[in-house]
């Protein structure tokens, strides 16, 4: 080819990389170097780290080799919430698209670009091919913090020559060693070491969580620990490692994310405010924003995915808010495809005689919820199939099952102290036995639902974040007596000890029983429990710590937070296997 012709067609790439997004590549290895071998000069490819705007150079780094960082100057990117726009995000895809198809990249001369969807203080985009079927993997190494180890997901197939993927782990603000290795299928490796210094934490916490190893010499569980809701600076959601660093940090705009749910086509959703949900592809893509304020809600506390992919979530009616200060006591559907609303569950309808009575307005908690009228306070959703789930409402310290609920939905039972319920219309007729002497719980957050093989047909286990406290602002005068009678383990209402706990619900015989329960650091609010393998991992929010425990409960490891913050709302492991590793 003449070498005229050469610089038209890469002149014409250019051009349609600008129109496209107008976004450029800027740091030490700009979009100019990246297509070096065609020898490309034009001067405008190449800008200053700090013409990218106060925000973006957060979220940015292009220290190290060769790293990759985006012009993003032609976008209004001036506050989180202007990231998680699908339109901007997709002309951010479609600029990487680009760059990829100038030249071929190789594992010996990568592209690298620094958190390219700006979801990721932390993360690389990784992109190369290899000549022969391969499957990565790769180390982070960074002075004073342990090593990183990961297998890299880069298609269904774990052998494969086109290789693309978010890599996960290096250090914020500070210089990581990093080392890729292509291992083909005959055993041969060839490596490629490369160095890269993110920015800081975008939230400005501590880059490690403080460890204390416990008594169990038992292994962790793999996975990172997902710190969801810490009431930081500003909030994010982070990825962190058994050795307590944090090696990923998902920046949102308020709230907190709430959890992280798999989709069928492999991405994730997840909270980014009380109006918002996104889904989240594994290069860090925001593939689709819903919103629920513009449909007459916000949501709060929790969501789950149904067997086909919709989402069911707790939500509060903006109309029933404005009327009435009536908050938390929604639950809609929402159609994953079309982000729309098809369901809203109102309690009022399902407790009506409850609603005469709890009159009383928030007085306990914070200032912005001072006034409102919390009834329910659900704080927890599990689905049991797709016409059924159960909820946690911690106004009323009562686990409920409701039935039918993409019809006529209609309470099935409820777990509760008796006294909760006694007086208020024939609902107490609802409640299931209690087999045993032990405290109800009391506040409770996060419920699991698990069927066991070696349960029959109407018995399944319920665990639960058992936090111990009372509070029921809607009827100030409810009498605790009731609850201060009872103990587990000596432990009794309010005497700041909270308790993992786990029932047998029955069913058949509308019984439960308390099978296993522990003390826990204490939590008045907030706080979680998750079941991992033979292991338990437990969240106390309001301690800012959580600890995974044995099968025999005996603590592992416990992380505390290296800093000050009100609170976390909860933390849950994920392996995230099929998404950013193998």
């Amino acid at each position: 080819m003449k070498k005229s012709k050469l610089y038209l067609l890469i002149g014409i790439s250019l051009i349609t990389a600008i129109a496209l997004g107008g976004l450029y590549l800027k740091g030490t290895d700009s979009f100019k170097s990246s297509i070096s071998s065609h020898s490309l000069t034009s001067s405008s490819d190449q800008v200053s780290a700090s013409e990218n705007n106060e925000l973006v150079q957060k979220l940015v780094s292009d220290q190290g080799n060769k790293i990759v960082v985006l012009n993003y100057t032609d976008f209004k990117l001036n506050q989180v919430s202007d990231v998680y726009s699908t339109s901007i995000q997709n002309k951010i895809a479609t600029i990487l698209q680009t760059i990829k198809n100038h030249r071929k990249y190789t594992l010996t001369d990568p592209l690298l670009v620094s958190d390219p969807f700006l979801t990721n203080t932390t993360g690389l985009y990784v992109h190369f091919t290899t000549e022969h079927p391969s499957k990565i993997s790769y180390v982070v190494k960074a002075s004073d913090y342990a090593d990183y180890n990961a297998d890299a997901y880069s298609n269904k197939e774990t052998y494969v020559t086109n290789h693309d993927f978010q890599l996960l782990g290096a250090v914020a603000g500070v210089k990581n060693t990093i080392t890729i290795t292509a291992t083909n299928k005959d055993g041969s490796k060839e490596t490629k070491t490369f160095t890269y210094t993110p920015p800081k934490l975008y939230s400005s916490v501590a880059n490690t969580y403080k460890t204390s190893n416990g008594t169990s010499s038992a292994k962790l569980s793999n996975g990172l620990y997902t710190v969801i809701g810490l009431q930081a600076k500003n909030r994010a959601t982070y990825y962190v490692d058994n050795n307590g660093v944090i090696r990923g940090e998902v920046p949102i705009v308020s709230y907190n994310s709430m959890r992280l749910a798999t989709t069928q086509d492999g991405q994730m959703y997840l909270g980014i405010s009380q109006s918002k949900l996104a889904k989240m592809n594994r290069f860090g893509q925001i593939t689709q924003v819903i919103d629920l304020a513009s449909q007459g809600y916000e949501v709060h506390h929790d969501f789950e995915l149904d067997s086909k992919g919709d989402i069911w979530a707790l939500a509060t009616s903006k109309k029933r808010y404005e009327e009435n200060k009536y908050t938390e006591d929604q639950i809609v559907k929402i159609d994953h495809k079309t982000g729309k609303i098809v369901k809203a569950i109102d309690t009022q309808k399902l407790l009506p005689e409850l609603y005469k009575i709890a009159t009383g307005k928030v007085v306990h908690l914070s200032d912005t919820k001072i006034g409102n009228r919390d009834l329910m306070h659900f704080n927890s959703i599990q689905l049991v199939d797709d016409d059924t789930f159960l909820l946690s409402s911690r106004e009323t310290s009562t686990i409920m099952k409701i039935t039918n609920i993409n019809s006529s939905a209609k309470i099935s039972y409820m777990i509760a102290n008796q006294s909760v319920w006694q007086g208020v219309g024939n609902y107490s007729n609802l409640l299931f036995q209690k087999v045993g002497d032990f405290i109800d719980s009391a506040g409770q957050h996060s419920l699991v639902y698990e069927k066991a093989d070696n349960l029959g047909d109407g018995q399944y286990y319920l665990s639960m974040f058992d936090n111990n406290y009372g509070l029921m602002d809607s009827r100030p005068s409810f009498d605790w007596s009731a609850y201060k009678a009872e103990n587990t383990y000596g432990i009794t209402l309010s005497t700041k000890k909270s308790m993992y706990y786990k029932y047998l619900v029955d069913e058949n015989k509308h019984t439960y029983t308390l099978v296993s329960a522990f003390a826990v650091p204490y939590s008045s609010f907030v706080s979680d429990v998750q079941h991992l393998g033979d292991n338990v991992l437990v969240a106390s929010g309001q301690a800012n710590t959580f600890t995974e425990y044995d099968k025999s409960a005996n603590p592992i490891r416990t992380y505390t937070l290296d800093g000050e913050a009100h609170l976390t709302y909860r933390t849950l492991k994920y392996d995230f296997k099929n998404f950013y590793f193998d």
